[in-house]
């Protein structure tokens, strides 16, 4: 009676161990391919001043995007403005990543001179993309004479601006 009791006990256990080791053969077969998270490199320089206004989801397919305005001083030089469109899509991807551990694949970034102006007044806008995103999921590009560097799109010439200042 022992032995049957033992052998039986000795039966479990390998089942138990035979069983583990299927569920984790299986989780690293089916893992998700894309849950590696996206990088942008801290930018160079110091941290400009600017104040996020507002972010907000835009869901689209399961794909993680945002949108984010930004509030900076008014006059600032293009440079000035690139900086802080860097900042800004380098801070809202951390942050995601660590705080909101989301992983965020397109990011609208939109840069006002007015924090009462609508978000069509922009003064800069920058579109960052996931280079890995497939490019059926890519948005459209920012178009015009918007400047592409790596993943980032940056236009600082908004054509409702130019219409209104051709109007005054």
């Amino acid at each position: 009676m022992k032995l049957a009791v033992h052998g039986r006990r000795r039966g479990y256990r390998f089942a138990v161990v035979v069983l583990l080791a299927v569920v984790v053969l299986l989780i690293v077969l089916f893992r998700h391919k894309g849950t590696s998270q996206p990088v942008l490199p801290k930018p160079a320089g110091a941290k400009p001043f600017y104040r996020i206004l507002k972010s907000w989801d835009l869901p689209a397919k399961g794909l993680g995007r945002l949108g984010v305005v930004a509030l900076v001083r008014p006059d600032m030089e293009q440079d000035s403005l690139q900086a802080v469109l860097d900042w800004v899509l380098y801070s809202m991807l951390e942050k995601y990543r660590h705080l909101k551990r989301r992983n965020l694949r397109v990011i609208w970034a939109y840069v006002l001179e007015d924090s009462t102006a609508p978000k069509s007044k922009w003064r800069a806008m920058a579109i960052w993309v996931d280079p890995k995103l497939p490019q059926s999921l890519r948005p459209a590009g920012i178009g015009g004479d918007a400047v592409k560097k790596g993943p980032i799109e940056y236009d600082f010439t908004n054509p409702v601006m130019s219409v209104e200042q051709l109007g005054n």
